[in-house]
């Protein structure tokens, strides 16, 4: 655990732009590793930092709460994580089973209106 929370606070240290706060951070990463002991904490702050480096212009356009951000990010993990697939995944698999279930109906329907 003390392994995970130095190794974190040294990949928000690098980032640019993270308001890096040692007591703060250290105290708020113990509380990530307990909230969510099944994700790679460090693996998600890798990809945080990424995806906010990569949609800077985003970012910059409003204030930015870092560690309320990269707490988020670490809720989605774990939940797709226990679920296995992203929510948008779900949601586009249960549409295209309604659609499909739309289909047979109204092709029953057809059937039923030839006879």
């Amino acid at each position: 655990m003390e392994e995970t929370k130095i190794s974190g606070c040294n990949e928000l240290q690098k980032m640019p732009g993270y308001p890096y706060e040692e007591e703060k951070d250290h105290t708020f990463l113990s509380g990530l590793i307990q909230e969510f002991p099944v994700i790679d904490l460090i693996e998600q702050i890798k990809q945080w930092k990424c995806w906010m480096l990569d949609n800077e212009d985003q970012v910059t356009k409003k204030r930015v709460n870092h560690r309320s951000r990269l707490r988020r990010w670490c809720k989605n993990a774990d939940a797709w994580g226990k679920k296995g697939k992203p929510a948008q995944y779900e949601f586009e698999k249960k549409s295209s089973e309604r659609k499909n279930s739309n289909q047979a109906r109204l092709e029953q329907t057809n059937f039923q209106k030839i006879w």
